[in-house]
């Protein structure tokens, strides 16, 4: 198949992460059949994923092509960029200026399509949750048993993004607001016009989030949850370790109703949504009429 993502994480822990894995239905939407399938031309999905080990394994493709993706997670040597690599677009500026390449193609993340792609209409779906809280991966599986206690208390909705994909994204549609750890959470928010909050609890990469915002002209300002917290899954813990993550459980609750109550939430503007989403639609059509057969 001639698409590439990030795929390790899920093969590694057995289970999804709505960021990664939904990149086949996203790709696989967006462009023709013969690019999807073609041994010659890979195309390069949403996601961290320009860096040194990510690309290493699609320099057997004679054709990589760069569709949004972001710079980070570890080191990037330039001098393997050769005229087999045709950057499309990338997440935004911090990327297009790591990678030296001109601002007009720092687009945006294409996540911003999926709920078009999905054919979710919002008007559609009714709201159901004043407030949304989506933690990351990691974070769901490493607390996310404490985490759903916590918001059930606070009369937060809890969200996983291990979910099927409609699902997710219909459940951030059901809400009036998202405080949302995970980027993708941020970016579906967004894209159906739903007020958002950035949130720092087990996993953060500021580089990707600075990156995702100054593409939609919002300024990077994440709310910190402190103390991390992890499940006590396999009631090994002794009772002072158990009682210290207890403490730092509630002071993570403490710390989400604070940021609930006080932080303004994000919304790019309407005219800026408008003009990334039909700059990514340029692209996917000049990629189609560059490389379908």
């Amino acid at each position: 198949m001639g698409i590439y993502y990030h795929q390790s994480y899920s093969k590694a822990r057995g289970t999804c992460n709505f960021g990664d894995d939904i990149n086949p239905f996203l790709l696989g939407k967006l462009f023709d059949e013969s690019i999807i399938d073609s041994k010659d031309v890979c195309l390069i999905g949403i996601g961290t994923i320009i860096n040194d080990r990510e690309l290493s394994r699609v320099d057997c493709y004679p054709r990589k092509v760069v569709f949004s993706s972001g710079v980070g997670y570890g080191s990037l040597d330039s001098s393997r960029f050769d005229d087999t690599w045709d950057f499309a677009c990338v997440r935004g500026p911090l990327s297009a200026k790591a990678l030296d390449l001109p601002e007009e193609l720092a687009i945006s993340d294409a996540g911003l399509l999926i709920p078009e792609l999905l054919a979710i209409s919002n008007e559609k779906v009714d709201k159901r949750y004043p407030v949304t809280f989506i933690p990351h991966v990691e974070s769901d599986l490493s607390s996310g048993n404490g985490l759903q206690d916590l918001c059930k208390s606070l009369g937060i909705k809890y969200l996983s993004p291990r979910v099927e994909s409609k699902e997710f994204v219909v459940e951030v549609i059901r809400s009036s607001k998202v405080i949302t750890e995970a980027m993708h959470g941020a970016i579906i928010a967004d894209a159906v016009r739903v007020p958002w909050v950035p949130v720092k609890f087990l996993v953060h990469e500021p580089f990707k989030w600075k990156d995702w915002c100054a593409s939609v002209n919002l300024p990077y300002n994440v709310s910190d949850l402190g103390l991390e917290f992890w499940d006590n899954r396999r009631g090994n813990f002794s009772n002072f370790k158990n009682a210290w993550q207890l403490f730092k459980r509630s002071r993570v609750e403490n710390a989400l109703s604070k940021v609930n109550l006080s932080v303004e939430p994000l919304l790019s503007s309407d005219s800026i949504f408008e003009k990334r989403k039909n700059a990514l639609w340029d692209v996917v059509r000049l990629i189609n009429e560059r490389y379908a057969k």
